[in-house]
């Protein structure tokens, strides 16, 4: 008996704190996702695939959680056995996800950047490629690949976003003054392994809870809820 208050408590808690990291891990995902992945200029570089599996396992472990605490409260077995095999598919996903998320920098990221830029600054009218610096440039507050030394044109001032809090006026003096290498490997790199560590954590948890979750199911009488919500309005 003690044991299986220890169960129930156990799997509450764990299941309290997978709530609060699958939020933590949506909001990280869903970050990095629309900062870089979604980006046009590094499509082709950045595997976008692994912030979707890690926003769908977030997803997932957020409804999860609160699935399976409320199968333990209402003695309903069969959501708690719903739960046992829902959380293997999103163990499976979170494998996935932060196993995708360790591979998802191209190393010929430092090339790519740096030819698209020397591209921007040729002679030929290249309104694609331009637009897509532009869009990256705002989106990760940089500047060039290395730094907004690189701009060695006036027609390449518009190339450029400019910090408004260091001045209303656009210009050289007030660029921003990270390189987007320096930026997209921040993302791409430190932040997306932070978003692996995460996952890895909430996998480890998942599948604890998973067990748990078995192993009260089995020494878990089903009790009808609408007689027992009768039972305690008369008790």
């Amino acid at each position: 008996m003690a044991c299986k208050s220890v169960n129930k408590v156990c799997f509450v808690v764990l299941n309290s704190i997978l709530f609060a990291c699958a939020i933590v891990e949506i909001v990280i995902a869903a970050v990095i996702y629309g900062r870089v992945y979604a980006l046009d200029m590094l499509s082709s570089l950045l595997n976008a695939s692994a912030m979707i599996i890690l926003m769908t396992a977030g997803v997932l472990s957020l409804l999860c959680s609160a699935f399976g605490i409320f199968g333990l409260k209402l003695h309903m077995r069969w959501i708690l056995f719903v739960y046992l095999a829902i959380s293997v598919v999103i163990f499976i996903l979170q494998v996935a996800g932060f196993s995708t998320a360790f591979h998802s920098v191209s190393s010929n990221l430092v090339k790519y950047l740096t030819d698209a830029f020397a591209e921007i600054k040729s002679k030929d009218d290249k309104i694609f490629v331009e637009s897509s610096w532009g869009k990256m440039q705002k989106s990760l507050s940089c500047c060039g690949v290395t730094g907004p030394e690189e701009l060695g044109a006036d027609k390449l001032v518009k190339l450029c976003d400019c910090d408004m809090k260091v001045t209303k006026n656009c210009g050289p003096k007030s660029y921003y003054t990270t390189g987007c290498f320096n930026a997209i490997i921040w993302y791409a790199s430190d932040f997306t392994l932070g978003a692996a560590a995460l996952s890895v954590s909430m996998a480890i948890i998942q599948l604890v809870t998973g067990v748990i979750s078995f192993v009260l199911a089995r020494n878990t009488e089903s009790v009808d809820w609408a007689v027992q919500q009768k039972q305690e309005a008369t008790s």
